[in-house]
């Protein structure tokens, strides 16, 4: 029952993100999509789960515009997802036996399905502390009491530390109570003489956590002021290709990649208009070096954390340097831990 609620509430999100995305656009249009033309002798309708979560993102959007309409393709999605054959079934690697790297590399599906086979959380929870690394909990053992924590302290602690500290308390209200007033006591850089808000950089700023940004953003008297800062530190930031450096125009796609998203912003607002960047961008894709160009180790020799390891562009290019779909899948079979 649990999974079929599971399954339902990821139909009813697919949905919502279906009508988001796809808008107005309607069904059954006969649009040529690669997921038909590359299996001619399987049609979207017959397709597995494993099969569609090895589309990318463009053949899924055309394999959900093949059917009808939106029911007719949440159908599909649910029955899809209850034959699913997960990947522990049929005596294959159990749940807890799993790594923690194996389990990041589930899909969100599976990782719904991997939480689902154990009997309750609490047995979730043990396996999750011991495949993070069985980090040691610095409260146990007769070491300071969570609830005698500072703001800092808790700062320090590590992702699967700070989710331990939470379940530490009583209840939500307990841990509630005990935020708010290590956060009312915590100690800001800015207090006790330190650099004052309006004198940051925007590097400055951006090394803050969530918690102190909307300190900092609280300790100016106004939204104008804070602003006016803003402003003025975002324009102190010196883009590269200023004071004679290489022009955007003339950058590559690797070197596009390794600015940040501020630069990239200002990046693209360097261009004439939004189609000047479009042609750009287009161009640097196309002459984008991949890794296994020039003799480099090839798609079908790649592990599934080298794949991992790829940006969202490279992993097009490595599913396009497939010569089918079928091939893409036979490798995908052979190396994805699911």
């Amino acid at each position: 029952m649990k999974r079929m609620m599971k399954i339902i509430m990821r139909v009813l999100m697919v949905t919502i993100l279906c009508s988001c995305f796809i808008g107005c656009t309607t069904y059954g249009d006969g649009e040529s999509s690669s997921v038909v033309e590359n299996s001619s002798l399987k049609v979207p309708g017959e397709y597995t789960w494993e099969e569609y979560e090895a589309l990318d993102d463009n053949d899924k959007n055309k394999f959900q515009k093949s059917f009808e309409d939106i029911a007719a393709f949440d159908s599909w999605l649910m029955k899809a997802q209850e034959d699913a054959l997960l990947p522990w079934e049929s005596g294959g690697k159990q749940p807890v036996e799993y790594t923690w790297e194996e389990y990041e590399a589930l899909s969100d599906f599976l990782k719904d399905a991997f939480f689902e086979s154990f009997e309750v959380a609490d047995d979730f929870d043990m396996w999750m502390r011991i495949a993070m690394g069985g980090e040691a909990l610095p409260w146990e053992d007769g070491g300071k009491q969570p609830v005698e924590y500072t703001w800092e302290e808790y700062e320090t602690l590590s992702e699967n530390q700070k989710m331990e500290f939470q379940k530490s308390f009583k209840d939500i209200v307990a841990f509630d109570n005990w935020l708010m007033g290590a956060q009312n006591n915590a100690l800001l850089p800015w207090e006790e003489e330190g650099i004052q808000p309006s004198d940051y950089t925007w590097e400055e700023y951006e090394a803050l956590s969530d918690f102190l940004k909307d300190t900092f953003f609280e300790s100016f008297e106004n939204v104008k002021d804070f602003d006016r800062w803003m402003t003025s530190a975002m324009e102190s930031i010196i883009p590269p290709w200023e004071n004679g450096g290489k022009q955007p125009s003339d950058y590559t796609w690797e070197e596009y990649e390794l600015l940040n998203m501020d630069q990239q912003i200002e990046f693209q607002k360097c261009f004439e208009d939004i189609n000047a960047f479009d042609n750009w961008l287009i161009e640097a894709q196309e002459n984008a070096v991949l890794p296994w160009d020039d003799g480099g180790k090839q798609p079908f020799d790649y592990t599934w954390k080298e794949y991992e390891a790829l940006t969202d562009f490279q992993k097009d290019a490595f599913f396009e340097s497939f010569e089918s779909i079928s091939d893409f899948d036979n490798w995908y079979a052979a190396n994805s831990p699911q």
